[in-house]
């Protein structure tokens, strides 16, 4: 993970402020920035990642059964 993070870390614009996942500026690392989160989710938080998961799929299960699938 850490040459990932070195990466992104040197890639970012030199205004900090501009350090924001939705800045225009940021886009071009998107993918790194996911790749990197994923990784980190998938090291150190695998087994809460994995109740969200099923919690997210309980609910749309719910959503459905209250609102139907719709078109």
């Amino acid at each position: 993970m850490k040459p990932l993070f070195l990466q992104i870390y040197n890639h970012l614009p030199v205004d900090k402020r501009q350090w924001h996942y939705g800045y225009q500026t940021i886009k071009p690392l998107k993918p790194l920035i996911n790749m990197l989160s994923q990784h980190y989710i998938e090291k150190h938080h695998q087994k809460e990642y994995q109740q969200l998961l099923k919690k997210l799929d309980e609910e749309v299960k719910e959503l459905k059964k209250a609102y139907g699938e719709g078109t």
